[in-house]
């Protein structure tokens, strides 16, 4: 039995790849909930098994024995470029190739190779013969491969260029920090391969020698090396044009000509387009989103809120960015569509609230004038500018007649018809530059800006003969007139809004000790 086995520098290299592929699955196992760990994990006991047979063909010394050994290398060698494709599509986020049907193809060559190899004796589709070659280290056997060998060889090609595609497309298209990640899987993927070459081309030294697990390896090892240094599988890469395709905000892209090369499904709703129109000039759509394409094609184009449509009042918020090429030239440039239809409709209610809110803030319930506050707001404010301006200004004060009697002798609604007919004649008589407010009760101000006393007091005259013609059976009552007294003054050099007052409040005093209806001045 002994002299069966001999053991051989090439099968110690293969149960070394052995050895390190099962570390490297025992490494990542914990962490299989991520997208391709899975796959990954399969491919490596595939290179296990494959390196672990490998091992013992390389060491047995019967030819039956190799053959036997042989035929199990191909459990794990048939396997493993099919796993490795689909650890690419999971890593690079192409699950939707991974289809029941597109599985049971994957598989059906591996299956049927497998099928081939323990059944070669009746056909000699995987090897055609056997032939010894005497070396230092004893005779090894070179093996002589039919069609479907090759085959094979072209099946798993094809799996790992596809797969190696896919990576390098992931590569460039994910952010930098997750660039060394991929670059040690392409690089670990590869270098077996270099050895598979090797071996279906008898490139090989040594005669039958199959050194891709060896190759195999230094794969895995490198994997490792990536997994503790560069925490492969703990960040995870998110693909760019995968992360573009999910983003809430549309993404439009436009060429140096303005033609359109591509935008996002978030961006194809927005705009209310099927599919991307590529290739056409922006400009095309100006009868659709007048306002968006003439903002498109400006050169400069900060953060801009657009008015989508004019049919439908949809707004956009427009964002601009230049895209550079690899020598740092213009290319073309990318701008970001977001949705700002009812951010724009919360706005638009809160300022019609807000400007509802001030004008309650600043306004008489019962008369909508101005209320007392506001008054002495602007009032005060006046008092400075005339200070320092020297212009004119003039301050009127004056009440209705006998308010106290109509409520008593007709009731407060009566009272209430005629404070809103005052208020009502005063904004028909006065200017509408004018303040006029109710400072309470019956008690009324107008400001006149830029006004010498005597021509406010012609006003406030008209209005007094205006108000004397309206007869009170217009407001529930039985018989009289409205009337109103009043005074009127003006600023002074040195004047205060409280001296004013004073002195206005004086006239008003004064008119109605002298008989009612009639406004002085001073």
């Amino acid at each position: 039995m002994t002299s069966s086995w001999q053991i051989t520098l090439p099968a110690l290299l293969a149960w070394l790849s052995a050895i390190i592929a099962i570390s490297v699955v025992w490494l990542i196992w914990p962490r299989r909930s991520i997208p391709g760990v899975n796959a990954l994990s399969f491919l490596l006991l595939a290179v296990a098994i494959w390196s672990l047979f490998s091992g013992a063909e390389a060491a047995v010394i019967p030819l039956n024995a190799k053959i036997l050994f042989s035929k199990c290398e191909y459990l794990g060698s048939t396997t493993a470029a099919p796993f490795f494709l689909l650890f690419a599509l999971y890593y690079t986020r192409q699950t939707r190739w991974i289809t029941p049907r597109n599985q049971a193809l994957l598989w059906t060559i591996p299956f049927l190779s497998i099928l081939l190899v323990w059944t070669n004796e009746w056909h000699h589709l995987i090897w055609t013969g056997f032939s010894p070659v005497p070396t230092s280290q004893g005779v090894v056997y070179a093996y002589h491969h039919g069609v479907a060998f090759f085959i094979l060889v072209g099946y798993v090609y094809i799996c790992n260029a596809i797969a190696t595609w896919l990576l390098l497309r992931s590569y460039f298209n994910t952010a930098q920090i997750y660039r060394r990640q991929i670059q040690i899987i392409v690089i670990a993927s590869l270098i077996p391969w270099i050895g598979s070459v090797f071996y279906a081309l008898d490139l090989i030294p040594v005669p039958g020698l199959d050194v891709t697990p060896m190759f195999f390896a230094a794969s895995s090892a490198l994997l490792a090396w990536g997994i503790v240094n560069y925490h492969l599988f703990d960040l995870v890469p998110v693909a760019r044009d995968l992360l573009i395709e999910s983003l809430r905000e549309g993404i439009l892209v436009l060429d140096l000509r303005n033609r359109i090369l591509d935008m996002n499904p978030s961006a194809r709703r927005l705009l209310g387009l099927a599919a991307t129109p590529a290739g056409t000039d922006i400009a095309q759509y100006r009868g659709r989103w007048p306002d968006l394409v003439a903002t498109l094609l400006e050169q400069d184009v900060p953060g801009r809120e657009v008015r989508l449509t004019q049919e439908a009042d949809q707004y956009v918020e427009l964002h601009a960015m230049a895209i550079t090429g690899s020598k740092g030239q213009s290319v073309g440039r990318l701008f970001t569509l977001e949705d700002i239809t009812e951010r724009k409709r919360i706005e638009a209610k809160m300022e019609v609230q807000s400007r509802e809110l001030e004008r309650l803030v600043v306004t008489d319930d019962l008369t909508g004038l101005n209320n007392r506050r506001h008054a002495n707001e602007v009032m005060r404010r006046e008092f400075q500018r005339s200070e320092r301006s020297r212009r004119p200004f003039a301050i009127s004060l004056f009440d209705l007649d006998n308010l106290k009697r109509i409520n008593d002798t007709y009731g407060h609604a009566c009272g209430d018809a005629v404070l809103r007919a005052i208020a009502a004649e005063m904004k028909a008589n006065f200017r509408a530059s004018d303040l006029m407010a109710r400072m309470g009760g019956d008690e009324f101000l107008v400001l006149f800006f830029d006004t010498e006393v005597d021509k406010a007091w012609h006003s406030l005259e008209r209005l007094r003969l205006r108000l004397s013609a309206l007869d009170m059976v217009e407001f529930g009552g039985e018989t009289g007139h409205v009337t109103i007294s009043g005074g009127v003054t003006g600023w002074l050099e040195g004047d205060t809004p409280d001296a004013a007052l004073r002195r206005v409040d004086r006239l008003l005093y004064l008119a109605k000790t002298r008989g009612r209806n009639r406004i002085f001045k001073k």
